[in-house]
């Protein structure tokens, strides 16, 4: 930004100040015998909050007391530069004030150039006005003596507010206060592997304020290497030089950044071409500034509006007390605030902020408000897609049997009687898993759209997911019986064979299918081995065992479920039954039981492929499986495989 529309901009600024204090709320000191209360602003290029401030400030004082008079003091500071012009303006207002016939009741220095200006002038000046403070550090400068030399040399000590405050009259007012030590805590928790801190700073005495205490702090520790970005010896493009190199395994605190060393102007989209020049820089901010736009977040002051609280304490010194002192100094509160945008762009969970922390700039994206939604139309979609894949893979195999019936004319009725089951099979297939696909499907969906609802509370939003997780999980269930399916009708199915100990294994198999809250139920294993290590394909046995569970506690409400295990070394033969106290299967339906959607009761879930596949299972390990017709206490289903006599 260019020196002329700055000064435009600046005599705006004195502009909008006329008006406010010519308006009917401020009475000057020519028509009152009551002292003014002066108030003396830095006015500088960084101070949008002179304006707000002014008004709060005499609309409260206005209606405390109506009649005292309002004069404001405009230094129009901008750099450094102008140290010795901002001492002289501060001199000679001290000088008038102490010699004017009605001094002033009260004296407010607004910004940290008056501060430092004010704090930088001998106490003999000082005629006794009270003084109170707004938009200041606590931790400030005082000018050199010589102020007419370079800034950028000026090695300055940090001085503490508290520590002078009676010397030179501030009996109240409010500060900030900037902590370093934290927010070199919160640097090391997210980036634990940083060694080198960087401080960004600018040409203006609040940049230069902040740098000499940051400095001080700073010397303290010992764990972090640490230098400054100075504004004062720093162009803007030397600035972006600087950031693009900064080595690996650092990060950026920002203090501010308004006026480089040859003394232009920056807004705030200055920090988007910083941010450009190294993306992947981790950033983090002592005083607010960036955060929303480039830096993650930092524990910050919380610039409260206070305006019409120093009007108030302004008033209650005037009329109740003539003692000086500090105790009516403030320290504003300091918090953590952070970027929702930019922690996810530096993949930081929110779970890990420190507690009560602030997040601004919420990720609005389409992406940020329905990513939960979004992932659940994901896995929909691929449930959707292997869905197809099965249903295709089974219209292929009936078009490939139609098209070997057509070139061969011997076994034309058998292959014609394959092709007809492969068909029944197909229609059966659509019928019932039209039905198990659809009904999760639907649940999911339909929960997933609640789910997109800002009125939800946390209970039902759980209940919800709740919900979506089961209906997922039986998609998947049913899918991968489809799968099962396929593979062991193709004969494509792989089996492998270790040795282990099978009543181990059986026990394992129990444990992880009994149901935790079916509280009428008892579990047992029936064996008389301790110990039996024989070949055996472990994946495949807990297959058949899961199914045959399953089966057990949908049909069986209370008593027990008895999974046994024995062998017969004679015909070299493992045996295995499960047996449960349900309602049992009918005689008429014990065998027709294995075969492909064979249901026992058509109101409860499953697809009826379970013991389907167990079937298939036991008859490709060479075994058979059975309904016990003897047991009539329930269903006991019993089924055997052979003892594998070479793993090879």
């Amino acid at each position: 930004m260019n020196r002329s529309l700055i000064d435009i901009i600046d005599k705006c600024k004195i502009l909008l100040c006329a008006l406010l204090l010519s308006a009917p709320t401020i009475l000057f000191a020519r028509s009152t015998v009551k002292a003014p209360i002066l108030i003396i602003s830095s006015y500088n290029p960084d101070a949008g909050f002179v304006a707000p401030f002014l008004s709060h400030f005499i609309n409260e004082y206005k209606v405390l007391e109506n009649d005292r008079p309002i004069i404001v003091e405009n230094m129009n500071c901008k750099t450094l530069s102008e140290t010795q012009r901002w001492k002289n303006f501060m001199k000679h207002t001290l000088e008038e004030s102490s010699s004017a016939k009605v001094k002033p009741a009260m004296m407010v220095i607004l910004g940290q150039e008056a501060w430092a200006a004010y704090l930088s002038q001998p106490t003999s000046l000082l005629s006794g006005i009270p003084v109170m403070c707004a938009k200041v550090s606590r931790n400030t400068i005082t000018f050199p003596k010589d102020s007419t030399t370079d800034p950028s040399t000026w090695q300055l000590p940090s001085l503490d507010v508290l520590s002078v405050a009676k010397k030179y009259n501030v009996v109240g007012g409010y500060l900030n206060e900037y902590d370093v030590r934290k927010n070199m805590q919160l640097i090391k928790s997210f980036y634990p592997q940083c060694k080198k801190v960087y401080f960004l700073t600018d040409n203006s005495c609040g940049g230069l304020s902040l740098q000499v205490f940051i400095n001080a702090e700073m010397k303290k520790q010992k764990e972090m290497e640490y230098s400054f970005l100075d504004g004062r010896k720093l162009a803007f493009n030397s600035l972006i030089n600087e950031l693009t190199n900064l080595p690996k395994q650092s990060a950026l605190v920002i203090g501010t950044w308004r006026i480089d060393r040859d003394e232009v102007y920056y807004m705030q989209d200055a920090f988007y071409q910083m941010r450009d020049a190294n993306p992947f820089l981790p950033v983090f901010s002592i005083s607010q500034k960036a955060i929303g736009y480039w830096a993650i977040g930092g524990y910050v002051p919380t610039y409260d509006r206070s305006g019409e609280s120093l009007a108030s304490d302004a008033f209650d010194y005037i009329h109740h007390t003539n003692k000086y002192g500090s105790g009516g100094l403030k320290i504003i509160k300091n918090e953590y605030v952070f970027d929702e945008v930019a922690l996810h762009k530096y993949k930081l969970d929110k779970v890990f902020l420190p507690a009560n922390s602030r997040m601004v700039n919420p990720d609005d994206t389409f992406w940020g408000m329905h990513r939960d939604a979004i992932v659940l139309v994901g896995v929909i979609f691929f449930a959707l897609v292997a869905a197809f894949l099965g249903v295709t893979y089974l219209l292929l195999k009936t078009r490939k049997l139609k098209n070997d019936l057509e070139k061969s004319q011997e076994g034309l009725l058998l292959s014609k009687k394959k092709a007809e089951e492969a068909s029944k099979f197909k229609s059966a297939f659509i019928a019932n898993m039209s039905h198990e696909i659809r009904t999760p499907l639907n649940v999911i969906v339909g929960f997933s759209d609640l789910l997109t609802s800002q009125d939800l509370s946390d209970k039902e939003r759980n209940q919800y997911f709740d919900e979506i997780k089961q209906s997922t999980d039986w998609l998947l269930q049913v899918i991968n019986n489809i799968l099962d399916i396929s593979s062991l009708e193709s004969g494509k199915a792989s089996f492998n064979f270790e040795r282990r100990d099978v009543v181990a294994l059986c026990k394992s198999i129990l444990e992880e299918n009994k149901v935790e809250d079916h509280l009428g139920l008892e579990y047992k294993f029936d064996s008389r081995f301790e110990i039996k290590e024989e070949p055996i394909d472990a994946y495949r046995l807990q297959q058949v065992l899961g199914n045959l569970f399953s089966n057990a506690e949908k049909f069986t409400t209370e008593g027990s479920v008895v999974l046994s295990f024995d062998v017969d070394d004679e015909k070299q033969l493992m045996y295995f039954s499960l047996t449960d106290t349900g309602c049992g299967i009918p005689e008429e339906k014990q065998i027709t039981v294995f075969e492909h959607f064979e249901k026992l009761n058509d109101f409860v879930q499953g697809a009826g492929l379970g013991l389907s596949i167990c079937k298939m299972v036991v008859e490709q390990l060479g075994g058979d499986i059975w309904v016990d017709p003897t047991y009539l206490g329930g269903t006991r289903i019993i089924f055997f495989v052979p003892i594998m006599d070479d793993l090879k």
